[in-house]
């Protein structure tokens, strides 16, 4: 039997308006596909917001959307590395696409044994628009026909973003990253310490202690510098070990040995 073409799916479109990401995005979807909007907090810098989740009649097909206003200097490549990693995708998605006009990196990839992913990353102007679509290796034929449904119907704008309201909590991050930028680094240790609320706060800790290893060796201050050093391998080893699955676990351990790797060898003892 032949794959199914996306123009003989019943369809039904959608559109949504992302004010804080500057974006109005227009989609097809089967007919029948269950949409739910998300309202997750404010995203970390370099973090795409969840926006909405969709699934197909049977639950066994899912899409993931998420959108951030997000300027990327160097272009999509690096960032996509990096958003792969934290999807644990097993191959990096990089076909170098055009999505309704919209420079696009995107392709397949496997996560897991048993499951097969679509990914898009869409550069919208000053945004960044995430596609994600997952289901049983063996439907291929049924993801390959809704996928290129949401590929032929994607139609995206910009708008101007608004701002969140001004009573809104400043983010653990976006504190410690100010404090990292004017030099407190124990002050910025403190607050991700007290309220980093993910296990990513670990990477950060680890980032932060390997700043105050370079400025440590480079004052001569033995003692602060090997206690910088254990920090930052402590974070990173706990990192790894707080995965709760085999992808999550190589895809962490990815990260941890790249830390390691960058601390080096352990300074040496004080005389």
């Amino acid at each position: 039997m032949p794959d199914p073409s996306p123009t003989d799916l019943p369809a039904d479109s959608f559109e949504w308006k992302f004010d804080d990401a500057g974006v109005s995005l227009n989609l097809d979807l089967p007919a029948g596909w269950t949409v739910q909007r998300e309202s997750p907090p404010a995203a970390a810098e370099g973090f795409l917001r969840p926006r909405l989740t969709a699934s197909s009649a049977d639950g066994q097909i899912r899409l993931r959307v998420a959108a951030a206003a997000m300027k990327l200097p160097v272009g999509l490549v690096p960032a996509v590395v990096y958003w792969a990693q934290l999807h644990h995708l097993n191959e990096l998605p990089e076909n170098d696409e055009r999505w309704n006009g919209f420079p696009a990196l995107a392709g397949w990839s496997t996560a897991g044994d048993a499951k097969r992913v679509g990914a898009a990353w869409i550069q919208v102007n000053d945004s960044v628009v995430e596609l994600l679509i997952d289901g049983p290796a063996a439907d291929h034929e049924r993801l390959s026909a809704v996928w290129d449904l949401m590929r032929l119907s994607f139609r995206c704008t910009s708008h101007q973003r608004l701002e969140p309201p001004a009573h809104e909590p400043e983010s653990w991050w976006s504190r410690a990253k100010a404090l990292r930028d004017e030099g407190r680094l124990d002050e910025a240790i403190a607050v991700v310490e007290r309220d980093g609320d993910r296990a990513e706060a670990l990477l950060v800790q680890a980032d932060l202690h390997m700043e105050r290893l370079r400025r440590a060796r480079a004052e001569g201050e033995t003692d602060v510098a090997r206690d910088a050093w254990k920090k930052a391998a402590s974070c990173a080893r706990a990192y790894a070990a707080s995965a709760t699955s085999g992808g999550e676990g190589a895809a962490r351990s990815i990260e941890r040995d790249r830390i390691l790797a960058e601390l080096g060898p352990a300074p040496a003892q004080g005389l």
